[in-house]
């Protein structure tokens, strides 16, 4: 984008000493022409020139202002979201970032550790001031960075936030999907996310052991939940058991959302992408699980408000 930016300014530069060529031309040197004719003649091509040169300048402040285009896939733990990732991976060009945040409880330990190309945790063991902000600044910059990168090698890159991190752990629930919120000052965000079943979900939470709020409650998490579907238009929702259902409509429909090509093709190759957070299945066939809910957390849910709002809102139906 910016060497065409460039290459726009040097044309206009070119035609503006056309135009001072023009006005500076000697009509003594030419013959056989009268003084109106020469007049009327470079009047018509000075107003060619200038409207070119409007056209032209136009062209370059519309690239200038035009805010790059930058593609997110959001999921909560243990939702499907590592398949699906799989899934957008696998399509043409594309390039998966996979559970990107800037900071994460999980992994920001209290005490130091080898990591010399992470800049955010180093500074943190520093003892810098203000280290989130500093780590949404550096995170925007480096994705920004790749993003740019990609885009000019003709790739797409799709983030695959670590959305968790933001919404079930102990930091402070946002007021927005933060991720959209870090960018789209200066991007186009192109977000979608995928849902399941929270009964599903939070039984392989508790089982991997990924409950990492408190209180560690069916109603905690479905209130948390409430809060994370409330942040997305819900035409940028899919959910994960339409997903295994029919996996080739729902990833084109999600292709077009992130504005990338789409080619049934991922269906043969999507397993050959090994991604983090790979918690679920191992198979490179794509289909519904047995569910594992139990007793207990049925008579949970029997009580969850939260859930029973989940419900009302026409995403799953009462247990």
């Amino acid at each position: 984008m910016t060497e065409k930016i460039q290459n726009l300014h040097s044309l206009i530069s070119e035609i503006r000493d056309a135009v001072d060529l023009i006005t500076r031309s000697d009509p003594l040197h030419i013959t056989g022409i009268t003084q109106s004719e020469i007049k009327a003649s470079k009047e018509h091509s000075l107003k060619q020139a200038m409207s070119l040169i409007e056209h032209c300048e136009n062209l370059s402040s519309i690239n200038k202002s035009k805010k790059p285009y930058i593609r997110v896939v959001h999921h909560l733990a243990c939702s499907g979201g590592t398949i699906f990732s799989k899934c957008i991976a696998a399509l043409p060009n594309v390039y998966l970032l996979s559970e990107a945040n800037p900071f994460s409880p999980i992994v920001n330990k209290d005490s130091p550790s080898f990591s010399p190309t992470d800049i955010p945790s180093l500074a943190k063991f520093a003892a810098v001031p203000e280290i989130e902000t500093l780590s949404n600044s550096i995170f925007k910059h480096n994705v920004t960075e790749l993003n740019n990168h990609i885009e000019s090698i003709g790739g797409r890159l799709v983030v695959r936030y670590h959305t968790h991190t933001d919404y079930n752990t102990s930091k402070t629930l946002p007021d927005k999907n933060h991720f959209d919120k870090l960018f789209s000052q200066t991007c186009n965000v192109l977000s979608v996310l995928t849902i399941r079943n929270p009964l599903d979900a939070y039984t392989s939470l508790k089982k991997n052991g990924w409950v990492h709020f408190e209180p560690q409650t069916f109603e905690e998490y479905c209130r948390r939940y409430l809060l994370h579907l409330s942040h997305f238009k819900k035409e940028n929702i899919y959910r994960y058991e339409d997903f295994v259902e029919d996996p080739k409509d729902l990833i084109e429909q999600a292709a077009r959302k992130l504005e990338l090509s789409f080619d049934e093709s991922f269906l043969d190759i999507f397993a050959q992408f090994n991604l983090t957070g790979d918690s679920g299945r191992k198979s490179d066939f794509i289909s519904a699980r047995e569910s594992r809910v139990d007793e207990d957390l049925l008579r949970e849910a029997s009580q969850s408000e939260s859930y029973k709002k989940i419900c009302e809102l026409g995403w799953y139906q009462s247990s």
